[in-house]
């Protein structure tokens, strides 16, 4: 009989509610594993609700946002040694893969790539954009010496994991690793059906009865801010934007649709300016199911996403997507069953695009589509995502 290995799954942070944090609850669930991080926030998932049974091991607890505490956290991972020589496989996930350094030669190492550190690739001149003037040559210095060691850590690992066609190809352009395997993140189609809660403006009072819907994070990667505007443009069109208490453009964006910003869950924020537009701060795991159930659509702009599980969620609850054609999009969109693209790749005009697409499409064509989204999700369901992880963790 086969002695059951000791796996940890570690994560640089549970700060949300994320594609990336509830997939890693599902992996350390199926893989009957542990889970480190440095920090869980409160408002992030609740593991225990979810059905994870394992250790949850907190390695830096008093994190903070910012560069600083981003290098702190680092530091942290990298003296993170003690916590693993407990367990013979790790499973890294995002910046943890710090950690590495602390294995030994006895120890198996699994990365799942849910993005490749963008920050320090393709929207490295973004992200500098953003930095004060006085701070960026510092940035500049931090961002060199972060990526060598980036690349050095994505060279010791064992398996790496990669989310979507898109990502391998990065991998293996940025990274130099062309050795990358394509899981795609699942979809637990017993919770994501499309089955409509007949109780909907019971439980979500204030809400419109028809809207259409954004649960990106927000962030300026999401590009919800074109979301924004195009809705500010069609009065007669409700939109509805999901988000977290740590989104960070979440003060700038509730602005930009004349809100006054707050953090306050499970009540509808409705713009006095512009009626049609609506944000709503989640309060359990279970509403974002029943948000996207009672969708006309939702609209998915991302920029050059990594895979995009608003798709596939959204197509299993039986709602279409509005999508931009690029990034992982295109491996998750079929057009005409799950949804359709907007005929825009141009930042300046992806505003113009969502208008055009919503105000020339008629309702009878997103019913029409509602009754084929769960055609397109087969191959991304829980049972298939399980089947394959397992067969590379235990050889």
């Amino acid at each position: 009989m086969k002695t059951k290995k000791k796996i940890l799954l570690f994560h640089d942070i549970f700060l949300m509610k994320g594609g990336a944090e509830r997939m890693n609850i599902e992996i350390a669930k199926i893989l009957d594993a542990d889970i480190a991080t440095a920090y869980w926030s409160p408002d992030c998932y609740d593991a225990r609700f979810m059905g994870f049974k394992g250790n949850i091991i907190q390695v830096h607890p008093h994190f903070k946002k910012g560069m600083l505490g981003f290098i702190k956290m680092k530091w942290r991972f990298f003296r993170s040694k003690k916590i693993l020589k407990e367990y013979e496989i790790v499973f890294f996930s995002n910046e943890a893969i710090s950690a590495i350094w602390g294995l030994s030669e006895h120890q198996k190492s699994f990365y799942y790539a849910h993005s490749i550190s963008r920050h320090l690739f393709d929207l490295y001149d973004e992200y500098l954009a953003k930095v004060p003037r006085m701070a960026k040559i510092p940035y500049k210095i931090t961002a060199f010496f972060l990526k060598k060691i980036y690349l050095s850590e994505i060279k010791k690992v064992d398996t790496l994991f990669v989310n979507s066609k898109t990502n391998k190809k990065r991998a293996g352009k940025w990274l130099g690793r062309k050795d990358a395997h394509i899981l795609y993140p699942p979809v637990d189609t017993k919770k994501f059906s499309p089955e409509h809660n007949t109780h909907f403006r019971e439980k979500f009072p204030g809400l419109p009865n028809t809207f259409f819907l954004s649960f990106a994070r927000l962030t300026h990667t999401k590009r919800i801010d074109h979301i924004i505007e195009a809705f500010r443009s069609m009065p007669d069109k409700n939109v509805v934007i999901l988000f977290g208490p740590e989104d960070s453009q979440r003060e700038e964006y509730m602005r930009l649709a004349e809100i006054e910003p707050t953090k306050e869950k499970g009540k509808a924020i409705q713009s006095k300016k512009y009626p049609n537009i609506y944000f709503y701060c989640l309060k359990n795991n279970d509403d974002l199911v029943d948000c996207i159930r009672n969708a006309t659509a939702t609209i998915a702009v991302s920029k050059n996403e990594d895979f995009g599980m608003v798709v596939t969620e959204s197509a299993a609850c039986g709602t279409p997507v509005i999508a931009i054609n690029e990034g992982g999009f295109q491996e998750t969109i079929k057009v005409g069953e799950n949804g359709l693209f907007l005929d825009t790749h141009d930042d300046t005009h992806i505003y113009a695009a969502i208008i055009k697409m919503i105000t020339e499409t008629p309702e009878t064509y997103w019913e029409k589509l509602a009754k084929t989204c769960t055609n397109s999700i087969e191959e991304f369901s829980l049972e298939n995502f399980e089947k394959k992880l397992k067969e590379f963790v235990e050889k």
